[in-house]
């Protein structure tokens, strides 16, 4: 036999041997799943229910220390690499299972809810965002308002339960988020619950509805989900990213700010009716840290 042949026969075995590693990998993270959806309490989103998920599971969906520190050495650069997008597909693996399993408990039921009957919106009285209301007007019809002098008064509406979510500016022309309401939605933990967008001319206007809860304004056919994310690099935030296919959502807006210790903290925008307890699972495994800012509809006026 060449040696040709010898090396692309002993490549075959190699590789079938991997695929029977891969696929007893799933059948014991599948039973990992089973055994972790029996020992949860309570509602699965609960913080008690994260932190059991990263305590129990860290030995397992996590890297050595020096991980990132051999990326930086030829030597140890790929292998270092393949081990931590390894534990990435494994993490994805674990959460469509424990997702399942925890199905088959009962439904479990998302982390946020619609207001029913009046809700009330406070705003400050502008053309521009009389226009927004009255857009978020001609789709739920049982809406009244409330003007305020200012933003912080509008958020102060809402946190004081006199109005149900305050109306505020958002963006221009698809810039960053507006400095003064980031700095409201941050201080106050807000959420955002629906998103009305203006066009004059040619520039674009969005205003953003907010709420000191995750309560969607109402529900379409097209609803987003935006999450904010910590990763530990640039790198370990793109997989993070190339797992949310797996969960049936796409991407659809990103911004990224560096943090300390070379982290980095991302806003993400997501499309897609995906499965929002496998990606809650995978991001508690796998991210520092997240939170789920909103869920709601995109309104065009």
């Amino acid at each position: 036999m060449k040696v040709r042949e010898i090396l692309l026969n002993n490549l075959s075995l190699l590789l079938r041997e991997e695929r029977r590693v891969r696929e007893k990998r799933l059948y014991e993270l599948s039973e990992l799943a089973r055994a972790i959806a029996i020992s949860m309490e309570g509602h699965p989103f609960s913080a008690e229910n994260e932190e059991y998920l990263r305590r129990s599971c860290s030995a397992v969906f996590s890297f050595e220390d020096d991980a990132y520190d051999t990326v930086m050495y030829p030597n140890g650069t790929v292998q270092a690499e393949e081990r931590v997008c390894e534990i990435s597909r494994d993490a994805a693996a674990f959460a469509l299972f424990l997702s399942e399993y925890i199905s088959e408990k009962g439904l479990p039921t998302p982390p946020w809810y619609e207001k029913k009957g009046s809700v009330c919106v406070a705003y400050v009285s502008t053309p521009r965002t009389d226009r927004a209301y009255l857009t978020l007007a001609s789709v739920r019809r049982d809406v009244s308002v409330l003007y305020v002098e200012n933003a912080s008064a509008a958020v102060q509406a809402i946190l004081a339960g006199k109005a149900d979510y305050a109306l505020l500016p958002y963006m221009s022309s698809g810039n960053s988020v507006l400095q003064g309401t980031a700095k409201l939605i941050d201080r106050h933990e807000l959420s955002l619950s629906c998103l009305v967008r203006l066009s004059e001319g040619e520039q674009e206007l969005s205003f953003a509805l907010l709420s000191n809860e995750v309560t969607p304004f109402l529900f379409s056919e097209d609803m987003c989900l935006m999450l904010l994310l910590t990763a530990d690099s640039y790198a370990h935030l793109g997989r993070m990213l190339s797992a949310l296919t797996v969960f049936g959502y796409r991407q659809t807006a990103l911004s990224t700010t560096a943090e300390e210790y070379g982290r980095v903290r991302a806003n993400v925008a997501l499309g897609g009716d995906g499965n929002y307890l496998a990606l809650w699972i995978y991001l508690s495994l796998y991210s520092v840290g997240f939170s789920l800012f909103g869920r709601y509809p995109v309104i065009e006026g």
